[in-house]
């Protein structure tokens, strides 16, 4: 029924934040991971919802769902397909965009995310809870597997240790060489 994923390389540190009691197909597609770094921990939510889904449900729903997964010392990343076209002002947009401003949350695509019969589209989003907009950079991946492009959001202030694997060639000596 989701249609909705998550995926986190193996080398970091996550759990599960149960969502799953918040799905209703078509209104409300959710999934979501809290993601512990050396700096800091981040929650992570993926969502979808359907253009013919039920937006009161959606609404009232994703409201719940942030006040379960919010913590004031957790960075949170709402990202997803909305359906709300972000470049037009709507009623469903301001409402949206109220809910989620109640939590501290921005967003933070500025750019179309889906073309369709000529038409410019932003219903794709990334709202972050960071007060320094400048601490973060956001653009398009246009990698034609969809209708819509993807969205890279990088995020200057933190701190993820990498490990590199690294090929080191040596000479062993020995006495009998």
């Amino acid at each position: 029924m989701v249609g909705v994923c998550i995926y986190v390389h193996e080398s970091l540190q996550t759990s599960n934040m149960e969502v799953q009691q918040y799905c209703k197909e078509k209104d409300l597609e959710v999934c979501s991971v809290r993601l512990y770094l050396p700096t800091c921990t981040i929650g992570i939510v993926n969502l979808y919802r359907s253009p013919l889904g039920n937006f009161n449900y959606f609404l009232n729903e994703l409201e719940i769902l942030l006040h379960s997964v919010s913590r004031n010392s957790m960075r949170l990343i709402i990202c997803g397909d909305f359906n709300i076209n972000f470049m037009v002002d709507t009623n469903h947009k301001r409402l949206l965009n109220s809910l989620l401003a109640t939590f501290g949350l921005y967003g933070t695509v500025d750019f179309p995310t889906r073309i369709f019969n000529n038409n410019l589209m932003t219903i794709d989003n990334i709202f972050i809870n960071t007060a320094n907009q400048n601490s973060i950079s956001v653009y398009p991946w246009i990698n034609g597997l969809s209708d819509h492009d993807a969205q890279i959001i990088v995020l200057h202030d933190i701190a993820i240790r990498t490990y590199e694997k690294k090929l080191y060639f040596c000479r062993r000596y020995n006495s009998n060489h």
